[in-house]
């Protein structure tokens, strides 16, 4: 290998190669730019300024190129500079200084409405994932007492003190009864558990963007136990996060029930670190 064919190739591992169209002469333009051009930037996309040629070699074409992190060129500014006009003057200066502020301002609202869109694309990402697999909560079977087995009771011995201890009954009579009385029973364990089931919204902080679920739970339960779902849903360590509602911290070892939620309510999760700043 010769000297030049080394040296071409440390010229290509220092620069990056890039093509853009001039919108004044209408022509591609090839460019070289240093790898470590990025370096210390205190934005992105940053303005990269350069004079070209239109025609003979003028060097009458003041380019800017906006570059991103990646060394993508996202943009592209010509202004064209007169023969005998001074490149450093006032108003030249103040012109491009519009321009780049412009450019920059344009492209920044593009980067935030991108960042808007992947957030949204990832909160559905995480709602279609939930409902390929849906978090199922089993209740327990309810055995009532005429569907366990037993042996089969006669009555025919105890007839007679059955027959003396209803002679011994007052009458009474039937009308005395209120209506909302009769027929009228407790509640069965499955209903008294299905009334403690509500709906509610886990809205997370933690992490890029906020991310939304709605969940069913007990409100038997501990808070701990909430944790460990919301955990699983959200990938997070339980003793990372709290829970919090209204700007009550929740205690991990209290009943759900005792902070009063209802069905529609939304459960924050917070850092550890700012939890009782609420």
């Amino acid at each position: 290998m010769t000297e030049d064919s080394k040296s071409d190739d440390s010229n290509q591992e220092e620069y990056v190669t890039r093509i853009y169209n001039c919108p004044i002469c209408r022509m591609m333009h090839t460019i070289k730019l240093p790898k470590d051009l990025p370096k210390n930037k205190p934005a992105f996309p940053f303005p990269y300024v350069f004079l070209h040629s239109s025609d003979d070699e003028l060097d009458d074409l003041l380019t800017v190129l906006y570059i991103d992190l990646e060394m993508h060129i996202r943009a592209v500014e010509v202004m064209e500079i007169e023969e005998e006009s001074n490149i450093f003057s006032e108003e030249l200066t103040k012109q491009i200084t519009e321009k780049l502020m412009d450019k920059i301002v344009s492209l920044e609202e593009e980067n935030l409405q991108l960042k808007d869109f992947i957030q949204r694309m990832e909160l559905v990402k995480v709602s279609g994932m939930e409902k390929k697999n849906p978090k199922i909560m089993s209740i327990p079977k309810v055995e009532y007492e005429s569907e366990m087995p037993g042996k089969p009771v006669t009555l025919e011995p105890q007839l007679p003190k059955i027959k003396e201890i209803n002679a011994k009954k007052p009458l009474f009579d039937l009308q005395e009864i209120p209506k909302n009385e009769i027929n009228k029973k407790e509640p069965g364990p499955m209903e008294k558990t299905m009334k403690e089931l509500i709906n509610i919204f886990i809205l997370s902080t933690v992490g890029p963007g906020e991310k939304q679920q709605d969940l069913t739970i007990d409100l038997n339960n501990k808070v701990a136990s909430l944790k460990e779902t919301v955990g699983n849903i959200f990938g997070l360590i339980p003793s990372n996060f709290h829970l919090s509602s209204g700007g009550i911290t929740f205690d991990e070892q209290i009943l759900l029930k005792d902070y009063n939620l209802e069905d529609g309510d939304e459960i924050l999760i917070i850092p550890s670190s700012t939890a009782g700043e609420y």
